[in-house]
């Protein structure tokens, strides 16, 4: 493959054809480190696992290393087992190190001289190895590095092997510089290119102009602090003026041609929608810390009408709703949840109105009116919000009782058959006839949403 020049990528900022073109040259780029020794089934899948090319490097020769294959491994014969694919630092020669069959196995342990490649799980009469079964374990950043690169990493002669890391004496590789600590806010130089800083207490830290730094400067920021803030003398980071970390996050801030970048930087925390329904009437208590709400309030429906016959009958009417952002909301607020209007037994007479539904002295929604002989029952309304909603009115004769603004249908005129209440929050019930009672109306409902 060949080469290509790395190019930072942010959607958010970026043209398509810039995005892709910089995303595929940097694929380009990563290819040789990346695909190194990676490990895989078989393009027909067998008792072997595939290795694709690499590198090793000794200190002082590279030494290419074509795609191999491992052995046959053999399944196990009663419990599961951990294989380890593994290649030797000096040649890249791949091999495996058997583990021992348990019910709960674990990997062998990787042999002196040895770089893991990949742990591979097994069964008992397993016949194929699938990519499912193949674990990659592999190290990047020393995979290609044979003993003699680590008896030299971090001396003059092979510090580009791996700028980061060098030999602690004991064969481990181990940060080549050393982490610094500052306890009060910094202002850093171009000369500071490549450090690792931890700020012990909340401080800011201020990165010179990229126009003295060059696209290539660098520093690994962490905070064991409460806050860091860190900021540029010009230009933006990551597309604003500055980025918060929080105690113990770290991230590596990284110059490009105009601006810096945090690279590892944590997400910010998910915000989540809360809320707290009341079918009853009640007080809410605002959380510590948030002063501004959604409130939706629906007033109860309204009862049909009772006669003997539906002909001429009015069934109840649906509850008004109301929408109101409240702000600065500190203090407990009275919670009123209108109740359905209740329905009737003696003929003739009116259905009852629903009842009112309030968020304090904020916002409220009057309930829908009770069905007559002479009418349907009128349509609640919202009052005092930023969206207010006039409600559903009855219906007349055999047509049911209004729906909610939001919940659903009421209930169906009734000629005979068993009394039906209204469910839906603020819908009417519908009128009666034949010596049935009319059903109630379905009561209101106030919902309280807030971010936190």
């Amino acid at each position: 493959m060949p080469v290509e020049t790395f190019g930072l990528t942010n959607a958010s900022i970026q043209s398509v054809n810039t995005y892709v073109g910089n995303n595929d040259g940097n694929w380009a780029v990563a290819k040789r480190i990346v695909d190194a020794f990676a490990p895989h089934a078989q393009a027909t899948p067998d008792m072997t696992v595939r290795v694709d090319a690499g590198s090793v490097f000794n200190g002082t020769t590279l030494t290419e290393v074509a795609a191999q294959s491992t052995g046959t491994i053999a399944a196990p014969t009663a419990n599961p087992r951990i294989d380890r694919v593994v290649i030797d630092r000096a040649t890249g020669a791949v091999s495996v190190v058997a583990g021992v069959e348990a019910a709960a196995p674990v990997p062998p342990a990787i042999p002196a001289g040895k770089a893991p490649v990949a742990q591979v799980a097994l069964v008992a009469g397993q016949t194929q190895i699938t990519n499912a079964t193949i674990a990659d374990e592999r190290s990047l950043s020393t995979l290609g590095l044979a003993s003699g690169a680590f008896a030299n990493i971090g001396t003059l002669a092979t510090l580009n092997a791996n700028p980061l890391l060098k030999n602690d004496g004991s064969g481990n590789a181990v940060p080549a510089i050393p982490m610094q600590s500052k306890s009060a806010s910094y202002t850093f130089a171009a000369a500071d290119r490549g450090q690792l800083i931890q700020f012990t207490a909340t401080a800011t830290a201020t990165l010179p102009g990229v126009a003295t730094t060059g696209n290539d400067w660098w520093v690994a920021l962490r905070c064991s602090a409460s806050t860091l803030t860190v900021s540029a003398a010009s230009g933006q980071i990551d597309g604003g003026s500055s980025i918060t970390l929080t105690a113990g996050q770290s991230c590596f801030i990284v110059a490009g041609a105009d601006n810096y970048w945090s690279v590892g930087k944590p997400a910010a925390a998910s915000r989540a929608l809360k809320r707290q329904v009341f079918t009853s009437s009640g007080t809410f208590t605002p959380v510590p810390g948030i002063t501004d709400y959604k409130v939706t309030v629906v007033g109860g429906g309204g009862s049909g009408h009772k006669d003997t016959d539906l002909t001429a009958k009015g069934s109840g009417g649906g509850g008004g709703a109301a929408i109101k952002w409240v702000t600065g909301l500190s203090s407990n607020v009275a919670v009123t949840v209108g109740a359905g209007g209740n329905g009737v037994g003696s003929q003739p007479q009116n259905g009852n109105p629903g009842g009112t539904s309030s968020f304090g002295a904020y916002v409220s929604a009057s309930g829908g009116g009770g069905g007559t002989g002479a009418s349907q029952g009128t349509a609640g309304a919202g009052s005092s919000g930023d969206i207010n909603i006039i409600g559903y009115p009855g219906n007349w004769g055999v047509g049911g009782g209004a729906p909610s603004p939001f919940f659903g249908p009421g209930t169906a005129a009734n000629g005979g058959g068993p009394t039906s209440h209204a469910t839906n929050y603020g819908s009417g019930s519908g009128a009666c006839g034949n010596g049935v009672q009319s059903g109630n109306g379905a009561p209101g409902i106030v919902i309280v949403e807030w971010i936190e």
